[in-house]
């Protein structure tokens, strides 16, 4: 309902609030009724938006978005430094991770952002991070807490039906950006 009943934020990729994103940045992004709102042209969503490093390598993006009881599954739009899309990270490079030690269920995506194209050195500058409306009537089915348990231990998997969970407008995400070409070499120093 909220969703809903919220306004866009802006008109255009040009004009959203973009954070500065630093490579090295491993941090936490809750998406709720206080994320600002954007009509993206899969339809309505709230978001976060990054401008990334531009004083940098090949950048390794690491965007994850935590399973609770809802999920909120993400889509990712690259731009250059005129604000087209280059590029979008949708359904088919994001996977089903399950939980393993300390990290809990999630969904995970990894793409690179090239920093070596001659054409363009400011290729992909600027990052949002949002789910599409259509995919909010759509479930992402994890395995259960007890074929977890069996799988870790070893014995027989007891049956039991796998959650199936609803996707939601907001959600938790984790973002790590890696510079590719930094800590190169450093192993051999005394």
């Amino acid at each position: 309902d909220s969703l809903s009943r919220a306004s866009s934020c802006c008109q255009d990729y040009s004009t959203l609030p973009y954070a500065t994103a630093n490579a090295g940045d491993d941090k936490w992004l809750p998406i709720d009724e206080n994320s600002p709102v954007f009509n993206f042209s899969e339809g309505k969503s709230y978001f976060a938006a990054f401008k990334l490093p531009q004083n940098s390598g090949d950048l390794r993006i690491t965007v994850a978005a935590e399973i609770g009881k809802t999920l909120y599954f993400p889509s990712v739009v690259l731009m250059d430094s005129q604000f087209k899309v280059t590029r979008v990270i949708d359904r088919s490079v994001f996977t089903y991770k399950e939980a393993q030690l300390l990290a809990g269920n999630r969904i995970e995506g990894i793409f690179t952002v090239d920093r070596t194209y001659v054409g363009n050195p400011n290729n992909e500058t600027y990052m949002v991070i949002y789910t599409p409306e259509n995919k909010l009537s759509e479930t992402t089915t994890i395995l259960s807490e007890a074929k977890l348990m069996a799988r870790a231990t070893a014995v027989v998997d007891p049956g039991l039906k796998d959650p199936v969970i609803p996707h939601s407008p907001w959600g938790l995400l984790k973002l790590q950006i890696e510079d590719l070409s930094g800590d190169t070499g450093k192993d051999n120093m005394y």
